[in-house]
């Protein structure tokens, strides 16, 4: 059996009394991350297929791991590990952190929903948004968003036509200065790969969803 799915296989098994009489996977709070200092982990597309949940690959400087999607509330998707690190997405953007270090604890959008309002559009624009960081908070970010173009991307031997977005984003005191990238589905505005940073003195998250059980929706 691969690394992949023996990790992943004991996680499962570990919360079985977790599993006992959920119907769906938002039921579902369990998920691995690798426990090693380097990324030694390559999933199959089989071997992604064959696990019945939505999976989220990250690589964080040269560790990685694979997320499960535990629990969605309202727009908010609950990507787990089993070390109980937690990444939150809204749409795409991780809007939340638990387990990192310097987590995000909130992030708060000040002139509309940064991915439904622009990528679907394919638009151009400023956004604007406020974070608050474990010890620090009303954090503004002003983020530039400018459309590449158009990319084929592939994500464990499947092939996905989007359009490549970069933002440019600098908090307002100018001590935080980064560069995220995402990979917007031309078709769905689904986002399949993005490069984020969720807080200073951290590696950028570099995020691909493996897998979404049912229709694509931002996660």
């Amino acid at each position: 059996m691969s690394p992949y799915l023996h990790r992943v296989i004991l996680v499962v098994f570990g919360l079985g009394g977790l599993l006992a009489g959920c119907e769906t996977v938002k039921t579902l709070q369990l998920a691995y991350r690798a426990e090693t200092k380097k990324c030694d982990l390559s999933p199959t597309r089989d071997q992604i297929d064959t696990l019945p949940y939505s999976q989220l690959f990250v690589k964080i400087g040269d560790a990685c791991g694979t997320l499960i999607l535990g629990d969605v509330r309202g727009e908010d998707w609950y990507w787990y590990s089993s070390d109980k690190t937690v990444l939150v997405t809204r749409n795409g953007l991780v809007v939340k952190t638990i387990g990192f270090g310097v987590d995000r604890v909130n992030t708060v959008p000040l002139n509309g929903d940064l991915f439904r309002k622009k990528t679907r559009l394919w638009e151009e624009g400023n956004f604007s948004y406020i974070i608050d960081f474990t010890k620090h908070y009303g954090i503004t970010v002003h983020a530039e968003f400018v459309v590449m173009g158009q990319e084929t991307i592939e994500i464990v031997g499947k092939k996905f036509d989007t359009l490549h977005l970069t933002s440019e984003q600098r908090t307002s005191d100018k001590k935080w200065t980064f560069t995220d990238h995402y990979w917007v589905d031309v078709s769905s505005g689904f986002i399949w790969k993005s490069i984020q940073h969720t807080a200073p003195g951290l590696p950028a998250h570099e995020i691909q969803v493996l897998k979404v059980v049912g229709n694509p929706v931002n996660p």
